[in-house]
């Protein structure tokens, strides 16, 4: 698939009757300071590990289909600094049956009190772990790699160094969901200003700020964006037109496609950042989790 999408996602009509309303009441609700994502309840059927991270121990909560064909690390967003492994337990859950997969969350340290590269190398422990004890421990050899808007730049910056130590052949395929690729900020992020459609331009500025120096923040180990992505493995990315990363995801998948790497990008009309969790459902999200669980059938068939 091209990386170059299908100029008819961005006309006005593509955008579903009932995202233009959610859009609506994602404003009112962001400008009243109201939670927009969803909370999901905890699953019993969670399993905890602790393994030994650059840190110290290193919490890993595994959803697992009954015959997982692969171990996929799910990295969560939360602009370096909110969110945990067990706040989508039922998505997570939900995806392991449909993709046939041992969804294994990662519980990464966060900014500001744990910085830039912590995250990151609690991510390549994670895939390290994986890789050398899923199969025996999760019952799958292959490891898939996924993460949604800041999960999705530590799973980039996780696979770059893993492919900077020679071992990026332990991994099968990265599923992205609007990710931070430029830290620094992107035209469409510098530009989308105040409104607080779950995320706003102040707001990622503080974020990227919490999470590494301005200085740094073009940095090709900080900003995956400017880096060699020679070498990579396929990697699906995903994106709504009404979200401020949207220039993050086109030019991160031009740039893998142009470095040598298979590519598949969607774009989905309307959809704003973090569409896949929250609280007001779009059909969005419904899509973009077929698509994803149809990607690891390809990627493993």
């Amino acid at each position: 698939m091209s990386a170059c999408p299908s100029p008819d996602v961005f006309a006005p009509e593509a955008v579903p009757a009932a995202t233009l309303a959610a859009i609506e009441r994602l404003r009112r609700d962001g400008a009243g300071g109201n939670g927009v994502l969803a909370v999901e309840p905890r699953s019993a059927r969670a399993v905890e590990r602790v393994i030994d991270g650059p840190g110290g121990p290193l919490h890993l909560r595994v959803l697992s289909d009954a015959r997982p064909r692969a171990c996929y690390l799910h990295v969560h967003g939360g602009g370096w600094a909110l969110g945990a492994p067990d706040r989508q337990d039922q998505t997570l859950l939900e995806f392991a049956r449909s993709a046939r997969v041992a969804v294994v969350a990662v519980g990464y340290r966060l900014a500001p009190e744990h910085p830039h590269p912590a995250g990151v190398e609690d991510c390549v422990a994670a895939i390290r772990w994986l890789a050398g004890h899923g199969e025996r421990e999760l019952g799958a050899r292959r490891v898939i790699v996924g993460g949604e808007s800041a999960g999705a730049h530590l799973a980039v910056l996780a696979l770059l160094a893993l492919r900077d130590a020679g071992e990026i052949a332990a991994v099968t395929a990265a599923n992205l969901a609007y990710g931070v690729y430029d830290v620094s900020m992107t035209p469409s992020a510098r530009r989308w200003g105040d409104q607080r459609v779950v995320i706003s331009t102040p707001e990622l500025a503080r974020f990227a700020g919490q999470y590494a120096p301005e200085e740094r923040h073009r940095d090709p180990d900080v900003s995956p964006l400017y880096a060699d992505l020679s070498e990579l493995p396929i990697a699906r990315f995903s994106c709504g037109t009404f979200d401020p990363l949207l220039d993050d995801t086109l030019f991160m998948a031009a740039r893998c496609q142009a470095a040598g790497n298979p590519v598949e990008l969607t774009l989905y009309p309307g959809a704003p950042h973090e569409f896949l969790n929250l609280r007001d459902t779009i059909s969005a999200a419904s899509e973009a989790r077929r698509a994803m669980a149809g990607f690891v059938d390809r990627v493993l068939g």
